[in-house]
């Protein structure tokens, strides 16, 4: 279908449009398939819409931070700081501060006048649907703080998600703390 060329390192979106179609198709775009003359350059994109992929990279941009955790330690606390640049903070941008096997924290640009810091945790049943989940797999709350927003979440997996309206603003930097520890009847309890 062609080629895209990024001049630099940076986010890059790409429209393709139809020309002609069939019927009402235009066609399946069922592969993306992203490379680099640099050696060793590794690009991060979602190459397929296997597990309908393609929706994730639609979102707009996202910063996720991986962290490598020691294998013989038994942790208990996440703690990270974000400072998002100047003119940096589109709108859809989300910015993970604490991921983790179950969940995910940071905070998000979801419009002109609002942001929010969000935290949610995943259900251990692989569903799109919450209301597929039997009631001993599901995500309670245990507890909230004033204005906190809570509900199940779907088409991501599905599971419990919580979120502030907070008018955090760039060149500011913000603390994230997130404890996860076992309640001994074989569930985690995720703060």
């Amino acid at each position: 279908m062609g080629a895209v060329r990024a001049s630099k390192p940076e986010y890059v979106k790409v429209d393709i449009r139809g020309k002609s179609r069939i019927g009402n198709s235009f066609g399946e775009i069922t592969k993306l398939v992203a490379a680099s003359e640099k050696k060793g350059l590794v690009l991060d994109y979602i190459p397929s819409n296997d597990g309908d992929m393609f929706e994730w990279g639609r979102r707009g941009p996202a910063v996720i931070l991986w962290y490598k955790t020691p294998s013989d330690k038994n942790l208990r606390y996440a703690y990270s700081e974000i400072t998002v640049p100047n003119g940096e903070d589109t709108i859809g941008a989300y910015y993970m501060a604490n991921g983790f096997a179950q969940g995910y924290f940071g905070m998000q640009v979801n419009g002109p006048e609002e942001r929010r810091v969000l935290f949610s945790v995943w259900s251990p049943v692989e569903t799109d649907n919450p209301e597929e989940i039997p009631e001993d797999e599901r995500v309670v709350l245990l507890e909230k703080g004033p204005n906190v927003q809570v509900s199940d979440f779907g088409n991501e997996g599905s599971g419990g998600q919580s979120y502030l309206v907070c008018p955090w603003v760039p060149d500011t930097t913000y603390w994230f703390l997130t404890e996860v520890t076992p309640d001994g009847s074989g569930n985690i309890i995720c703060t």
